[in-house]
């Protein structure tokens, strides 16, 4: 599949480079949504949904000073579980965010100042 896509970009992008631009852009602004595995589910049932702007979907484990746990491109906070029983063994608040278009947050189509703007 990969191979297709860039033969595709490849061929496109000699015959016409601003469409090639442009459907690339688009393409890359979808992230895909894998599957969210049974460990990821558990840690979500062990915390607490925190309320945020535009329906983001965040999670909240502990008490104390917060945490920001941020995820890649195409990934979740629940991802980041592994630093959760540290961080609140430690005195945190750790909270893992779903960035836009990303694990339980809405929408289909986010571009890296988007999600860079959902952070602040």
């Amino acid at each position: 599949m990969l191979a297709s896509i860039r033969l595709f970009f490849a061929v496109l992008g000699r015959l016409s480079p601003a469409l090639a631009g442009r459907l690339a852009a688009r393409l890359f602004a979808r992230p895909r949504r894998h599957p969210r595995p049974d460990r990821e589910r558990e840690l979500i049932a062990r915390g607490t949904r925190v309320s945020l702007p535009d329906g983001l979907h965040a999670t909240a484990w502990g008490a104390g000073p917060s945490v920001l746990l941020i995820h890649g491109w195409e990934g979740r906070g629940a991802q980041l579980g592994a630093l959760v029983d540290p961080l609140v063994t430690a005195g945190y608040r750790a909270v893992a965010l779903d960035g836009p278009a990303h694990g339980d947050s809405p929408g289909r189509t986010t571009t890296g100042p988007e999600f860079a703007r959902a952070l602040v």
